[in-house]
C-alpha cells in the first residue's frame, strides 16, 4: 500500500520512515493509532520541521554534530555541508599558504593541512553516515 507524503505530496511506501524527498517523518493510520508519529531511537537532531534546511542551518549541525553517527540527515543537510566544505577547505588552505610563503617555513602548510582534514572531513563522514540512515542503509 502506498502513500503520500504530507509535506511535498511524493509517493512513499509504508516500509519507510522518512520522505525521501524532503526528509519528512512519515506518520503511519492504524485502526487503534491515528497517525502514530514513527521516532527512530537515536535521532538527537531532530529534523527540522517540513524537513526544510537552511545553509547556515546545515553548517552548524554539520559542525555541531561532528562525531555523532546516530540518527538522520536530511539530503538538503549533506548537501549544504558538502558545498561549504570544499570552499571552505581551499578556503583554509590559501590563508595557510600565505602564512608558509610569509613566514618561509613549509611546516605552517603541513599544519594546515591537517586542521583542514581534521576540520572537514570528520564532521563530513559523520553526516555521510547519518545520510545513509536517512535513506535505511547503515553507515
Amino acid at each position: 500500500m502506498q502513500q503520500s507524503c504530507e509535506q511535498c505530496g511524493h509517493s512513499i511506501s509504508n516500509s519507510q520512515k522518512f520522505c525521501m524527498h524532503c526528509g519528512t517523518r512519515i506518520t503511519l493510520d492504524t485502526p487503534g493509532n491515528s497517525s502514530e508519529n514513527i521516532y527512530v531511537q537515536g535521532n538527537i537532531q531532530g529534523n527540522v520541521q517540513g524537513g526544510r534546511v537552511g545553509f547556515t542551518q546545515a553548517v552548524s549541525r554539520g559542525f555541531r554534530l561532528a562525531f555523532v553517527t546516530t540518527g538522520r540527515a536530511s539530503r538538503a543537510e549533506f548537501w549544504w555541508f558538502y558545498l561549504f566544505s570544499i570552499p571552505g577547505f581551499y578556503g583554509l588552505m590559501i590563508i595557510f599558504g600565505t602564512l608558509a610563503a610569509v613566514s618561509d617555513s613549509i611546516a605552517i602548510l603541513g599544519i594546515g593541512y591537517v586542521a583542514g582534514i581534521f576540520m572537514f572531513s570528520i564532521p563530513q563522514l559523520a553526516l555521510s553516515s547519518r545520510r545513509l540512515h536517512d535513506t535505511g542503509r547503515s553507515g
